[in-house]
């Protein structure tokens, strides 16, 4: 059996990944991975996870569950799921937490054939969070004066605040990475394509020197992380705190980048932008 392209640009990537990264196919079974993520669910080697499945790799069901979940999801809404995962180390027994992200993996008739995913260890920083709060639930137990008790709730809650603000600023980062790891996919995929077929359209003077809005960057480069025109008004509409409605998206998309780039379809629009590198690896 044949296997799938896609499959095969991921391993000539993965070891340039530099935090855990691992596919699956739509029955869950691991198909590749790097040696980040051996590492880290405590496997001796590849062959410890390759054709292993959720409930296979982690003898605990609600762990399990979890990833298949997730998993799930990805396939169904054809969407990027982003978790935090509470996982096991399959060598020790010992709980590890994960910050994770999912996308779908496509073939080349954009037919959802597994799930690619990027993973970076939380644990020491969860453990850590969790010492700040042991440490302030001891002292609670020693509160004698309603002044002590209102000083340990203020505490409490900047140390929550703090927390949160930590967590988002993670998330950010790992966010940041993985569009741009993605983003650096599809233009393998899309060299690949040129490099084995020979076919690689001509690129003009008037391309080369092609100005984009700020606002048809932001577009293209959602567009290249599989973004819908809902999705890409969501997004910017947080960033910027003003309000974009999908209709504008599509409008800039269809009046403006189409006739610009000579395409007809989002598909072409998003390879010929990868093929003349005005899609930039993160927005500013």
């Amino acid at each position: 059996m044949k296997k799938e392209s896609a499959f095969e640009y991921l391993e000539d990537i993965a070891e340039l990944i530099p935090a855990g990264f691992f596919w699956l196919d739509t029955k869950w079974r691991s198909i590749g991975c790097n040696n980040l993520t051996v590492k880290g669910i405590g496997a001796l080697c590849k062959s410890d996870i390759i054709g292993q499945t959720p409930y296979e790799m982690y003898k605990n069901d609600i762990v399990a569950k979890g990833l298949q979940k997730v998993l799930d999801a990805v396939v169904h809404t054809g969407k990027n799921q982003q978790t935090e995962d509470l996982t096991i180390d399959i060598t020790t027994g010992k709980f590890k937490y994960f910050s994770a992200i999912r996308a779908p993996l496509r073939n080349k008739n954009n037919e959802i054939i597994g799930v690619v995913g990027t993973a970076i260890e939380i644990t020491e920083e969860k453990e850590a969070q969790k010492s700040k709060f042991d440490q302030i639930l001891i002292e609670q137990e020693t509160l004698r004066t309603e002044v002590e008790r209102v000083r340990f709730e203020n505490k409490l809650k900047q140390l929550q605040c703090q927390t949160l603000q930590e967590e988002r600023d993670s998330q950010t980062r790992i966010t940041s990475f993985v569009n741009k790891m993605m983003h650096e996919i599809q233009a393998f995929r899309i060299e690949e394509l040129h490099r084995t077929t020979g076919i690689k359209p001509p690129i003009s003077d008037a391309d080369r020197q092609m100005k984009l809005t700020k606002r048809e960057q932001q577009i293209l480069y959602f567009l290249s992380m599989n973004k819908s025109p809902k999705d890409i008004a969501q997004i910017i509409t947080i960033i910027e705190n003003n309000p974009v409605s999908d209709s504008t998206i599509n409008a800039i998309i269809n009046k403006r980048l189409y006739p610009k780039f000579e395409v007809f379809n989002i598909g072409q629009l998003v390879e010929k932008a990868i093929m003349l590198d005005l899609i930039p690896l993160l927005l500013k």
